[in-house]
């Protein structure tokens, strides 16, 4: 066993030193960051070595068993003898560590090299990159943000100065910025801090509003008592006998909010209008427009009044459900995944739609998960496959919208299944945060055989409203057209088409056990993506196959007793012997995929299940050859 050990280990040692001495010998790189070029050379040696380890080991397994066997072979005289059994033990325990080797050298150690040299080949565009998104976080004043790419950009080049200098910069920013926050850090609680204004307002009791209500009622603060007095009815739900109590105050604050109220000051008097014209805006629910106008009232103001930041802090949620900034997306071309997404979804009536999308980042908001896409195209085929329309919309925003909020009828509108916990709710409309007016909206296209406006009722497109497919061809029926939906799908399998979109081998061997089943609902093909899981998980079992058959050979070609000892000028036929293994391993890896593909081809689904009972089929085979061998 130790001559085994030793042979194995020297031969390896030999091939990882010529790999490693090859890459250095071969001049060519492509353009790298100066001081990468000696870590690179060196990775693409190690990606060589991973890329030969199999036939390596099992050429110099082999090797070594035909050494190994060179004496005490006279107690096989006859096939499956005990002693061929005992041999096939120490056959499979050492093989099954070299399996071991093999199956996390190709799911972990192949691509975290590949990854490496990938790195190293973008660096020079990447420290680019870094550098520029690190001074443009610095101009934004998030320093958090502008430290970790300034980090990353020495990541890539560890002895640039300008790389070295920002990181400096960066940190002495982040440093005197968590200071001053420190100094002035608000000890409101956790909770009242993430817990929604609006959701804050809707938690008290009906008594509790009304209160609130007469107490603002008392104090002439007719804006905060109408709006306690209409939570009150709202809370009351029809039935509580408070209702008609706040029903009365709301009413009475109503009547005097739209009689227009005289100040001394013109100044006064403005803001008093500008206070009413954002609240009716809010209370009618158009909260864009309450937004501005509240945004115009605390720049023009000066001062904190209790009004206006609370009308504009519910204003801005409200907003936030429909639209988002456009600035939130600035960052998406330095920050995007890198690749094209797309995918489609089933709609319940049988139509489909067809997304495409450019780029793609991911972000966080209040530690939730965010997607920002740009270039969403989206395209809708009736159930036949012909043309209904298409969508083009420069930028969007993905949030998740937990399915608790539908009741059974929408979900069942919406294709929303049951089990699942969260689904994206995509919006449409980005709006500047600062002017009124600057909107990033999606364009239309409609076949010629689209609906006619004619035959579009008003209550039919609000009822639609929801859903992309509810958008009528005609500017006329505009304001009934929804500019967010919500996708049939669990959030979850966002990041997994994500991934699927650029290789099935990206994916782990979870995710794709996962995706499969619904990779065509999503428009990819089944069968790629259960050939890469099948290959995966058979691919143990296969080389473990090889590895006997290898011993096969080392027993029918072993050096018999009467040879001369080992020489050292035998290593140089080892290495030919090693090249002619590497081009039959190879054959046999080609061969295994192909019949991996066969058998998806014809089992399916039950594709995996049928691989396993081939490929233990052609293990007992190689295991029953093995130990017929005879002396």
């Amino acid at each position: 066993m130790k001559k085994v050990i030793l042979i194995l280990a020297i031969y390896t040692v030999l091939i990882f030193i010529c790999c490693i001495g090859e890459t250095y010998i071969y001049r060519y790189v492509p353009e790298l960051v100066p001081e990468c070029i000696s870590s690179y050379r060196f990775y693409r040696g190690l990606s060589w070595f991973v890329s030969l380890l199999p036939s390596i080991l099992i050429s110099g397994f082999c090797i070594a068993c035909s050494i190994h066997w060179k004496k005490n072979v006279t107690d096989s005289r006859r096939r499956f003898s005990p002693a061929m059994i005992d041999r096939y033990r120490f056959v499979v325990i050492f093989s099954l560590v070299f399996v071991f080797i093999l199956s996390f050298s190709a799911e972990i150690c192949k691509p975290a090299v590949n990854r490496k040299l990938s790195a190293f080949e973008n660096g020079p565009v990447e420290l680019k990159n870094d550098l520029k998104t690190a001074e443009t976080f610095m101009a934004e004043e998030k320093y958090d943000l502008a430290y970790i790419y300034a980090r990353r950009a020495v990541s890539v080049a560890p002895k640039s100065k300008v790389a070295i200098g920002m990181l400096k910069n960066t940190k002495d920013a982040l440093e005197i910025y968590n200071d001053r926050n420190l100094k002035n850090k608000s000890y409101v609680t956790v909770s009242e801090k993430e817990m929604p204004l609006y959701s804050q307002d809707h938690s008290y009791s009906v008594k509790e509003l009304i209160s609130r209500a007469r107490e603002a009622y008392e104090k002439q603060d007719w804006f905060n008592a109408h709006y306690w007095a209409c939570l009150a009815v709202e809370a009351c739900k029809g039935v509580d006998t408070n209702l008609d109590v706040a029903h009365d105050i709301a009413d009475k604050a109503w009547n005097i909010l739209r009689v227009p109220e005289r100040y001394e000051s013109s100044e006064e008097n403005r803001i008093y209008q500008k206070k009413q014209k954002g609240y009716i805006a809010l209370n009618s629910g158009d909260c864009l427009q309450a937004y501005y106008v509240f945004l115009e009232l605390k720049k023009s103001i000066g001062r904190s009044d209790p009004d206006v930041e609370r009308f504009f802090a519910l204003a801005k949620e409200g907003m936030e459900n429909q639209y988002f900034f456009i600035d939130e997306t600035q960052n998406i071309d330095l920050l995007s995944n890198g690749h094209n997404v797309y995918f489609s979804l089933k709609n319940p009536d049988g139509s489909k739609n067809i997304y495409f999308i450019k780029s793609l980042m991911d972000s966080k908001e209040s530690g939730k998960s965010v997607r920002y896409l740009k270039g969403l195209s989206i395209v809708k085929y009736d159930h036949n496959g012909n043309f209904i329309h298409s969508a083009e919309i420069p930028i969007a925003k993905v949030v998740a919208q937990t399915t608790s909020v539908f009741d059974e009828d929408s979900k069942k509108i919406l294709g929303i299944n049951k089990s699942w916990k969260s689904v994206p709710y995509l919006m449409m409309l980005a709006v500047d945060r600062n002017t009124q007016g600057l909107v990033s909206r999606p364009s239309y296209r409609y076949s010629e055989t689209g609906l006619p406006v004619e035959i579009l009722k008003e209550e039919e497109l609000t009822g639609l409203a929801v859903e992309l497919s509810a958008i009528p061809p005609a500017e006329e029926v505009s304001r009934y057209v929804a500019n967010t939906a919500i996708l049939p799908m669990p959030y979850s399998d966002f990041a997994s088409i994500n991934t699927a979109s650029e290789a099935a081998s990206s994916m782990t061997i979870f995710s794709l056990m996962h995706f499969i089943p619904n990779a065509v609902e999503y428009g990819f093909s089944a069968e790629v993506f259960r050939e890469s899981l099948v290959s995966r998980l058979m691919y143990p079992l296969f080389i473990l196959i090889l590895f006997i058959f290898a011993a096969s050979a080392g027993w029918n070609y072993r050096i018999e007793s009467n040879s001369p000892h080992f020489k050292t000028s035998w290593l140089f036929i080892i290495l030919l012997f090693g090249m002619a293994m590497y081009l039959i391993v190879e054959m046999a890896f080609y061969m295994f995929n192909i019949l991996n593909y066969v058998l998806i081809g014809t089992f399916n689904e039950a594709a995996l299940v049928a691989a396993a009972v081939v490929y233990i089929a052609i293990f007992i085979c190689a295991s029953f050859y093995f130990m017929s061998r005879k002396a």
